[in-house]
């Protein structure tokens, strides 16, 4: 039960306006998938290509910005659309006039159409397309990090840059038992002799744990 109730203490940080909403309406929000709860369209829709992440995010967040976003897409508007009000009614038409404009055209192409007519727009990108994009490169978001054993890999640094505690990635992460030593004897005082004796048990040091090492069942 303890456990249960640090869950949701940790968790109601991610969703206190549901919390709010429940307390102040007593209604119990639903997912929302995509969707905003004023704004219309605000969704993902399907671009040309077959790979899982061949989607772009387009939202209109006012009335001005529809009118740019039909024009851009070559989309005729319905009266009915003129307004959020009308187009939140109809999100499901709306939806369906955006994903009709897209659905034969190249994600990034549209990402870069609508974002320099200032519209809300991004192409999905796979983990591999992350790590290629230049502007996370430049930004130091996407390091790129040597390791003994991989090589140079392209890897997430920090998502922030803080000015006291700027931080980063300065080493890649260790190799098995690379540490074992300096640990065990600068924390808890253990010499040599000692660590090799647990290197010998297979407690500690490299390879694979020996089988004849590992507890029996109880």
């Amino acid at each position: 039960m303890k456990a249960a109730v640090v869950a949701q203490e940790s968790s109601l940080q991610f969703i206190g306006d549901a919390f709010v909403q429940h307390e102040a309406t007593g209604v119990c929000p639903q997912p929302a998938g995509n969707s905003h709860p004023l704004h219309a369209p605000h969704s993902i829709y399907r671009t040309a290509g077959d790979e899982q992440s061949d989607w772009v995010a387009i939202a209109a967040e006012n009335d001005e910005q529809w009118l740019k976003l039909c024009d851009a897409l070559g989309v005729k508007p319905a009266p009915a659309h003129a307004t959020a009000a009308g187009r939140k009614a109809d999100e499901a038409a709306v939806d369906g006039l955006i994903a009709a404009a897209v659905r034969e055209m190249d994600k990034v192409a549209v990402e870069k159409m609508l974002c320099a007519a200032g519209l809300p727009a991004a192409a999905v990108r796979a983990d591999s397309e992350v790590y290629q994009d230049p502007v996370l490169r430049q930004r130091g978001h996407v390091v790129l990090v040597d390791h003994p054993e991989t090589g140079p890999l392209w890897q997430s640094g920090l998502p922030a840059k803080l000015s006291r505690t700027p931080g980063g990635v300065t080493r890649p992460a260790p190799l098995q038992s690379e540490h074992s030593v300096e640990v065990f004897s600068s924390l808890l005082g253990m010499t040599a002799e000692r660590y090799d004796e647990l290197v010998a048990i297979g407690v500690t040091g490299t390879g694979p744990f020996p089988p004849d090492s590992r507890p029996s069942a109880v």
